[in-house]
């Protein structure tokens, strides 16, 4: 899932990637004092960009799962 994610673009011959070190920072924290890190939020604000950058940070120390919701695929089918 986290395969097709990009946290940069190249425009111009240049790399352009939102700094989110703090988060990453504060996130970790977590990581250490929880088993479990829940991130939510509306659709396009970077979540699973964001986790991409978490798993390629701690994925040689620590298990790391990413589940998907099952609501996000609930909003495209039709009702019965």
């Amino acid at each position: 899932m986290l395969l097709e994610i990009h946290t940069d673009i190249d425009f111009n011959g240049k790399k352009i990637e939102i700094d989110r070190g703090e988060l990453l920072d504060r996130l970790r924290e977590n990581l250490n004092q929880k088993q479990i890190l829940v991130v939510s939020g509306v659709g396009g604000v970077g979540k699973t960009a964001v986790i991409k950058k978490l798993y390629e940070n701690v994925k040689d120390f620590i298990p790391f799962y990413v589940l998907r919701p099952a609501s996000s695929i609930r909003q495209h089918q039709r009702p019965v």
